[in-house]
């Protein structure tokens, strides 16, 4: 594993740990529904915070094994659609 690709995992981890809760596709969502009001609203640094993580992780993503590529697509985009949703989300806090 490249030292970039460790320290985007290891921000994951110290942002969000390991529990339950903690996947990029859990994180994306629970980011969503924070800015959309259908779960309690996260700081404004929370969420610049996690914009800048899930950056790292894109940045860092891996090509997928034999067979998986479908949905690790799937996650990929979701985390794309969650950095564009959390910086449209800053973007309307600084207004």
């Amino acid at each position: 594993m490249n030292d970039a690709r460790q320290i985007a995992l290891a921000w994951q981890e110290s942002l969000f740990g390991r529990s339950h809760g903690s996947t990029l596709p859990e994180i994306c969502l629970g980011m969503r529904m924070a800015a959309n009001g259908s779960a309690d609203p996260w700081p404004t640094e929370v969420v610049r915070t996690t914009v800048g993580m899930l950056e790292a992780r894109v940045e860092t993503w891996q090509d997928s094994r034999q067979g998986e590529k479908e949905f690790d697509d799937a996650v990929l985009a979701m985390v794309k659609a969650a950095i564009a949703y959390g910086k449209s989300h800053l973007g309307e806090q600084s207004k």
